[in-house]
């Protein structure tokens, strides 16, 4: 019986064939997986910002920021899930406006989210309260969803931001695609945090 044994150049073709197919699947599984991401990113976001009114609609009080303390924000510094998954607290000093922050947050009738997720690409959704006017709509106070800052309990990664595409997208369905520096989907420089993505969800105080 004849022993059935592979030349060179048939194993070399075989070896062309494999890397010519992979270099025509993968760009599109990688297209596929991060267009996967962005809705995923697209329904948390809605999410977070439907469990955010019910938490407004049953105490009068929205969510305390996560980032850190802020003016005209009670319940913050919030910890990542505060008020969303786990009854909030009264965090910020002493004073009227604690004492009835205190009394509303007795209404919570959470947990209005099964957990606090990261985003599909490893970061920790943030949620803020900026007592300024991000928007340039005239309204100075902003509800808002960042998507890949981290500012506690882990550092920055870069390695982790929403690549440049994705963040288009991002913008094109939540915002019209209007760009990322204005509208409702903005990409912010903050400093030693680089650039980051924020979603405004909510305007007003």
């Amino acid at each position: 019986m004849r022993e059935t044994t592979f030349t060179l150049i048939e194993l070399i073709v075989v070896i062309a064939i494999i890397a010519i197919l992979t270099a025509i699947v993968a760009p599109n599984a990688f297209r596929a997986i991060e267009k996967a991401k962005v809705s995923k990113t697209i329904q948390d976001v809605n999410a977070i910002k439907t469990a955010a009114m019910g938490f407004y609609n049953d105490t009068g009080l929205w969510p305390g920021s996560q980032w850190g303390t802020m003016p005209g924000d009670p319940l913050s510094p919030a910890s990542y899930g505060e008020g969303f998954v786990t009854m909030p607290q009264v965090h910020s000093g002493s004073g009227p406006q604690q004492a009835a922050a205190q009394q509303q947050i007795a209404y919570w009738d959470g947990p209005y989210l099964e957990k606090w997720s990261n985003t599909p690409w490893a970061m920790p959704y943030m949620w803020d309260y900026n007592n300024w006017d991000a928007s340039g709509d005239g309204i100075p106070y902003e509800h808002v969803v960042w998507l890949d800052l981290a500012h506690s309990p882990g550092p920055y990664d870069q390695n982790n931001k929403v690549p440049a595409k994705s963040r288009d997208k991002i913008d094109s369905i939540l915002d019209g695609g209007d760009g990322l520096n204005s509208g409702m989907v903005q990409e912010m420089n903050s400093g030693f945090y680089g650039s980051s993505v924020m979603v405004i969800v909510f305007q007003g105080s």
